[in-house]
């Protein structure tokens, strides 16, 4: 597997279709999630498999902590293997990335693909707003956290005299909203904030 760290070019990583996450196969995936709100945050639980197989959970308990993996069998895969998972993986810039932070980009895997599903069963867009902000890796770096999903019928879309911009809450100038086409992925639909 090769990294940036050994000169070999991010090429060879795949990006998620959600996020600007390079990991170094797509085989690990969330396949469900149980979420509860708690009076700090959003408590969660998502399963891991690989290759189709149950691996692990991952957990937050919404009160400020962590989100951490937990293995049900180390042998099979374990904190070895997702720490290598994660020492290759980088951010679409080749920054560095934090165990945490590829346990939540798996998570918004799954929820962007489980929203798309939802729009495209209902003949609506799928749409996201996006938040730039910057978190402290090594170098610091900035990335985009989904801030809203929503879904606009299709046809009102269409007919709207300004397109589907018009349709949607004016972003902020450190926001941006995108639709999925099935073409072309995440597209934007408002003007990106500078140095995106």
């Amino acid at each position: 597997m090769s990294t940036p760290d050994s000169g070999e070019p991010l090429a060879e990583l795949q990006p998620l279709r959600h996020s600007w996450l390079l990991v170094p196969h797509a085989r690990l995936r969330v396949v469900k999630l149980g979420q509860l709100s708690t009076p700090r945050g959003v408590a969660f639980t998502a399963g891991v498999t690989l290759d189709g197989r149950p691996v692990g959970a991952i957990h937050n308990s919404g009160h400020g902590g962590a989100t951490v993996f937990a293995p049900l069998d180390r042998a099979a895969f374990g904190r070895a293997e997702l720490d290598e998972y994660v020492q290759a993986s980088r951010t679409s810039r080749g920054a560095l990335v934090t165990t945490e932070w590829v346990l939540e980009e798996l998570i918004t895997e799954y929820e962007g693909d489980r929203h798309i599903d939802r729009a495209a069963t209902s003949n609506q867009l799928a749409v996201r707003r996006l938040v730039k902000r910057t978190i402290d890796l090594s170098p610091n770096t900035t990335v985009f956290d989904v801030s809203s999903l929503r879904t606009v019928p299709s046809d009102a879309a269409r007919r709207h005299r300004t397109g589907l911009a018009g349709l949607l809450p004016a972003p902020e100038s450190d926001q941006w909203w995108q639709v999925w086409t099935t073409d072309n992925g995440w597209t934007d639909v408002t003007t990106r904030p500078d140095d995106v």
